[in-house]
């Protein structure tokens, strides 16, 4: 018996420090719009069609890096809720508020404190930069497209 709970401690250290990140990177090449009024700095971001096949690439890269420890591509939770989806769910916005202002979002949005109710551990901070938050938004449309054949559909006000 304690043989297994060594193991559980073990697996829930080790899930902690593998979302640990590298200090952060500050590029703002893409349009954000700050106003303190909303949730998150992100107000908004133009998505465009095609996709983006180098942002997509790059997108792939930091989920692969930094994401899938506690998110999978498809609709099944790991330790946060699979990915499957989250564009018809979702705005572009609150997307990139949710990778870019995890604590703002979790205490001023009620979706980002029920998922933080429903998965019980709080996405760490990523501290990223908007241009690859951007990255990671287009490879989840990308994704979307390949795992649920639609992508886009998200509210505008979540």
């Amino acid at each position: 018996m304690k043989i297994l709970a060594f193991y559980i401690i073990l697996f829930g250290i080790s899930s902690l420090l593998a979302c640990s990140v590298p200090p952060p990177e500050n590029n703002q090449d893409e349009q954000i719009e700050s106003d303190t009024t909303v949730k998150g700095n992100v107000t908004y971001i133009d998505i465009s069609d095609p996709l983006d096949v180098e942002l997509i690439s790059e997108g792939k890269i930091i989920f692969e890096k930094r994401c899938d420890n506690c998110h999978r591509s498809d609709s099944i939770k790991l330790i946060g809720p699979g990915w499957a989806g989250i564009t018809n769910r979702r705005s572009p916005e609150w997307i990139m508020n949710m990778i870019l202002n995890v604590g703002v979002m979790v205490e001023h949005d009620s979706i980002a404190h029920q998922l933080l109710d429903e998965n019980d551990v709080k996405m760490p901070d990523q501290n990223l930069g908007v241009d690859k938050a951007r990255a990671i938004l287009e490879f989840m449309r990308a994704n979307d497209l390949k795992t649920v054949g639609s992508k886009d559909e998200g509210d505008t006000k979540n």
